[in-house]
């Protein structure tokens, strides 16, 4: 279930089923929207940690390295979340169609700035050892 209102998103859990929360995130306080989304909600929590790096590393996205993306993985992870889309883009790849996703044009302009390849394949051992650690899911 996808809210822009927190509370709206909480209540609604509370009174009925729901499996899963993603929290998209990307803007103001949201370490500790998410700590209270966790804390207060039955629901399995997901995140989007591209949205939320420019704001949690307090950079521009040209300042960002490789490696600092996997501290907001880490960061989310740690706070318990359930699941993570981490989006995957390969700059050798011909795209045939346009990206679509918020978090996959993020990453895909890093790469263009850079010069470098996805921090999440650069890293791939490291992000499932991350994952593997915090029992968080990959989607």
């Amino acid at each position: 279930m996808i809210c822009q209102d927190w509370y709206l998103n909480f209540i609604i859990s509370k009174c009925i089923s729901i499996l899963q929360i993603m929290d998209l995130s990307n803007y103001g306080k949201t370490n500790t929207f998410r700590r209270q989304l966790i804390d207060y909600s039955k629901a399995m929590i997901g995140t989007v940690p591209m949205y939320d790096a420019i704001g949690y590393l307090k950079k521009d996205l040209m300042d960002i390295s490789a490696k600092d993306f996997l501290k907001v993985v880490e960061a989310h992870a740690r706070q318990g979340v359930d699941f993570m889309t981490i989006q995957e883009i390969f700059k050798a790849s011909h795209r045939l169609t346009n990206i679509v996703s918020r978090g996959g044009s993020l990453l895909f302009v890093w790469m263009e700035m850079t010069g470098n390849e996805t921090p999440f394949y650069e890293y791939y051992d490291e992000v499932l050892e991350l994952l593997r650690e915090y029992d968080v899911t990959w989607i």
